[in-house]
């Protein structure tokens, strides 16, 4: 759930600037923007953020240890392009998870799960070519030294864009691919790796940015 800052305590306040500290790391590290001049840009190309602040919990069992998460988020409602633009994204189906599940077990493979940090913002820079922009946050502006005179220009989907789970799975088909991966006929979140023999080595079941997979030998490590 999401907190309400006028309840936090000081310390809790402290926690979570730290936090917007990291999301804002994360978003320099995979470059989704540019900083652009807000002079010449059609205002309604021009998408507000804000933060989504809330608590998770490593252990759900134990309520008393909680770390502090700030997520920062794009008003998508806002995006010009949103009846437009192509959103969907495929999820693995229940059927296909069950058949996962049922191949592993009937090859002695152990499944493995995970997931992907800050999933949305691995995509490819697409968003460049659609020339959106976003007003930052206080906290954005004062950390990138920015002007009330400039804003920035996405060059990848993040969070709250609606076509962000699309970018995302877009990147993750790609590069499975190219490392010899093949698309399941029946379901297109369900990857599957051979040998140069022909026999099933690996297999891999996506759903947005967790990971449902296993394999065997050398061939799973690669």
């Amino acid at each position: 759930a999401e907190v309400s800052i006028k309840k936090l305590t000081p310390r809790e306040l402290k926690e979570f600037d730290t936090a917007k500290q990291a999301e804002l790391d994360q978003w320099i590290k995979h470059a989704v923007f540019t900083v652009a001049s807000r002079a010449g840009v059609p205002r309604d190309r021009i998408m507000t953020m804000r933060w989504v602040l809330y608590w998770k919990l490593p252990d759900p069992s134990n309520t008393s240890m909680r770390n502090a998460k700030a997520r920062l988020v794009v008003r998508g409602f806002m995006d010009p392009d949103l009846t437009t633009i192509r959103a969907e994204a495929p999820t693995l189906s229940r059927l296909a998870r069950l058949m996962l599940c049922q191949i592993a077990d009937t090859n002695k493979w152990t499944l493995k799960c995970g997931d992907v940090k800050t999933a949305f913002l691995r995509g490819d820079a697409a968003e460049a070519k659609r020339d959106v922009y976003v007003d930052p946050t206080v906290e954005v502006r004062r950390r990138l030294g920015l002007s009330d005179k400039q804003i920035l220009k996405l060059e990848k989907a993040v969070y709250g864009v609606r076509n962000a789970p699309r970018a995302w799975f877009q990147r993750v088909k790609k590069d499975l691919l190219a490392c010899g991966w093949r698309c399941h006929q029946l379901d297109q979140c369900w990857f599957l790796l051979f040998t140069p023999s022909g026999d099933l080595c690996g297999i891999i079941g996506v759903y947005v940015d967790d990971f449902l997979c296993a394999g065997k030998g050398a061939h799973y490590e690669k």
